[in-house]
């Protein structure tokens, strides 16, 4: 019997237990109105609270024009913070266009010698990122597409990919249509292309991943870059991933998913997406190093015959296939398999799932139980482990950025800037960071022995004779590992919770980001929220960017901390028909308090429902709240999780989609044009801007540790998060930041009273 154990509201991007190891820089793509810089003409304004006023209410109906000809007023401020962060808010967007322009050009006369050059397919992949960076950073994404310069590119690059493809050049051709998939990303017209590359990708990845180092490596080679680490083949036997899978399961999958996906996408339409994932896998050759059987054409010919027997009979009779037909067929072809080309049929069952699944949409997919452990973690906001933070050092080896106060291997002696060199015996040299979690982690109460290579250290003399690296080695017990998922403004001590939560303190405007929403969320949140309110909060910025979403309970009980009543979210079936609706939960501390949320591309699914669902109360008069960013993600469907082959794997399937309050549908279908949340005030930010930005604040976060757990000291100053305000690195922070000092700048002299206070 298949259980649904939760609901989850997450993006198809992930987490994985080590957010560091699992950093996406993601680039934006939307547009801001006219920015005003110092020249701006528009008259001054009477008052600073007139211009407080007005900076406030044009941005709380979305009106960006007068938003940014407000900013361009010059009123006589008494208040010198508000003086500061008008002048670097204008100074950036000038700047920002300024670089925009240059970039601009700089990708143009890249583009221009790129078509003049005689084309190596590296060359094409190389001039599609310029083509590509060039629509990132203009405004005009369409007007990028139709330049007669990059139509000719794309044409070049279209039939280099399938020449690439047709001769078996995996990697040129994966690398080809992925770049031109991301060109053409809002039509959609390479999904298929890169549908099919992911899946043969994916199989060399399980089957035969030496292959796969060996293609990277010699690209890395071609391009006359370093080499890649030797090849580690840890955790890569493809039958221990494989081996509980059966048919069953299988049936029991896609029964499912033709049966209560909200699409209801028809059974022989997902029967043919398994047929064409398991020709995939028998059409490519390199994967006879894993399937001898591969290598005798004939045979191999003789099984894709049978496959298009079904796929025939399947498309003939599609009002009439059913769940037994399914049986039927994959009986059918594990017993050609045997006779034929002898995959093992676990494998041809792994692909024909994935294959099935991928006509569903992008958020439905079977967990296979080497990948459950792993999705746990990321859903749970718990990782059973040693509690440390990896990331590569400049020379691949697996390096410790800190380890989190009070786990265990922060209570063994390891801190920032160990190597772990080996786990258990086995070297790490050449390890994905995937392939160290999941060789490190385990259950709570096991044992996993780390070889630490200690450096020198640069606080001592480098000639002292006993400051040298020496290795040694450590026997750490597992345990579970609580990962925080909100974070303030600047980490200040050794604990988790170690923040200040003020961005602006002499103002009491605080920062909140949240990574996630786990199941410690809101009650974190709170805590947080305890010491503002302790200290007085006349405002809060809540960051909402890059986060991935996560639990839909959290999401509810955080969004009710600033709507005191009403629906939060509902969800609806296929048949447009409402199932459920999420209310607030109470402990509305915050309906009074100005917040300004922070949204992006990479905010998804239970980061739309709560940035959406603030603002449609902001709309109502209700609160108090202005959105700022770029339009969100558009992941707004319900994957219920149901478990398959007893605990050893599961499945998550789209069976809803949510409305925000106002009945708006936050899911990005196929072909929409609208989706996601809009922010009431768009800023966009360059990529390198991003990039930067993202950066400065992932370092920021870490507080390197010693054997101790005691702050490591250090004589070069830490990453300040200040520099994204002082140094303009972060527009749409500047912008959040002035809407609060604004309204701090109207509040009473009298000191309001102190909110209640929620223990949890």
């Amino acid at each position: 019997m298949e259980v649904s154990v939760k609901s989850l509201c997450t993006s198809r991007r992930g987490w994985t237990g080590n957010w560091i190891a699992s950093l996406v820089v993601a680039v934006g793509t939307i547009g801001v109105a006219s920015p005003v810089g110092a020249q701006a003409t528009t008259p001054v304004a009477a008052s600073q609270s007139d211009w407080a006023r007005d900076l406030w209410t044009t941005a709380s109906r979305g009106d960006s024009r007068a938003f940014f000809d407000t900013i361009g007023r010059t009123p006589n401020f008494s208040d010198e913070r508000l003086n500061t962060s008008l002048t670097r808010l204008r100074d950036s967007l000038g700047k920002k266009e300024t670089d925009r322009q240059a970039k601009l050009d700089q990708l143009a006369g890249e583009l221009d010698k790129a078509l003049a050059d005689q084309q190596s397919d590296i060359a094409i992949s190389k001039a599609l990122v310029t083509a590509l960076e060039k629509q990132l950073v203009s405004k005009d994404k369409q007007g990028v597409l139709n330049d007669p310069r990059v139509q000719e590119l794309v044409k070049r690059a279209d039939a280099a990919a399938r020449a690439a493809e047709a001769r078996a050049d995996w990697l040129i051709a994966s690398e080809l249509f992925y770049r031109l998939d991301a060109l053409f990303e809002q039509s959609g017209q390479y999904k298929e292309d890169i549908d099919r590359q992911n899946h043969r990708m994916g199989m060399l990845r399980m089957y035969v991943p030496q292959r796969l180092w060996e293609l990277r490596n010699a690209r890395q080679l071609a391009e006359k870059t370093d080499p890649l680490p030797p090849y580690n083949p840890v955790g890569d036997d493809f039958r221990e991933k494989l081996k509980f899978i059966d048919r069953s399961m299988i049936v029991r999958a896609v029964a499912a998913a033709g049966s209560e996906h909200v699409a209801k996408v028809p059974l022989h339409t997902i029967l043919h997406g398994g047929l064409e994932a398991v020709r995939v896998l028998v059409q490519t050759e390199d994967l006879k190093g894993a399937f001898i059987g591969l290598a005798d054409a004939a045979k191999r010919e003789q099984f894709v015959a049978r496959l298009q027997y079904w796929h025939d009979k399947i498309a003939k009779d599609a009002e009439r296939v059913d769940y037994s037909t399914a049986d039927m067929m994959l009986n059918s072809i594990l017993d050609e398999n045997r006779k034929t080309i002898g995959v093992m049929d676990q494998a041809i069952l792994h692909e024909f799932g994935n294959g099935a699944m991928e006509r569903l949409d992008p958020f439905s997919a079977i967990i296979w139980p080497d990948e459950l452990a792993r999705f746990n973690r990321g859903t749970q906001g718990r990782l059973i482990g040693v509690g440390v933070e990896i990331q590569y050092d400049e020379l691949s080896n697996i390096k410790i950025v800190s380890p989190i106060e009070g786990a265990p291997a922060q209570r063994k002696g390891l801190r920032t800037g160990d190597l772990i060199k080996r786990v258990n015996g086995k070297p790490t040299y050449g390890f994905t960071l995937d392939q160290a979690v999941d060789n490190i982690t385990g259950p709570a109460g096991t044992e996993v022995t780390l070889t630490i290579e200690r450096r020198p250290n640069p606080l001592v003399p480098a000639n002292d004779a006993d400051n040298k690296s020496f290795e040694f080695d450590v026997k750490i017990t597992r345990a579970e590992i609580p990962l925080r998922s909100v974070k303030g403004w600047t980490r200040d001590g050794a604990r988790e919770d170690d923040w200040n939560w003020y961005i602006d303190k002499d103002a009491r405007l605080g920062y909140v980001r949240l990574t996630g929403f786990t199941e410690s969320t809101t009650r974190d949140l709170d805590e947080a929220l305890n010491k503002m309110l302790d200290g007085g909060l006349n405002g809060l910025i809540l960051d909402l960017r890059f986060n991935p979403g996560g639990l839909l309970d959290q999401a509810v009980d955080v969004a009710s901390r600033f709507v005191p009543s009403g629906v939060i979210v509902s969800t609806e079936d296929g048949a447009k028909r409402i199932i459920r609706q999420e209310r607030a939960t109470g402990g509305a501390r915050l309906s009074n308090t100005p917040c300004v949320v922070l949204v992006n591309q990479d905010s998804a699914s239970a980061s739309e429902i709560v940035s959406g669902a603030l603002q449609d109360y902001a709309r109502q008069g209700r609160i108090k709240c202005v959105l700022v960013g770029e339009r969100s993600y558009g992941k707004g469907s319900v994957q219920d999780v149901r478990m398959l082959l007893g605990n050893r794997a599961a499945m998550k399937l789209t069976t809803q989609h949510y409305l925000l309050p106002s009945g708006k549908l936050i899911h990005r279908n196929p072909g929409d044009k609208v989706w996601g949340v809009n922010p009431d005030i768009e800023v966009e930010m360059l990529p390198q801007q991003i990039v930067d930005a993202v950066l400065l604040r992932r370092d920021a976060d870490v507080m390197p540790l010693d054997e101790n757990g005691q702050p490591l000291k250090s004589d070069k100053p830490r990453p300040n998060p200040d520099d994204l305000l002082t140094k303009g690195m972060d527009t749409q922070l500047q912008t959040a930041l002035l809407l609060l000092q604004s309204q701090a700048s109207m509040a009473t002299a009298q000191a309001p009273e102190k909110e209640e206070r929620i223990v949890r």
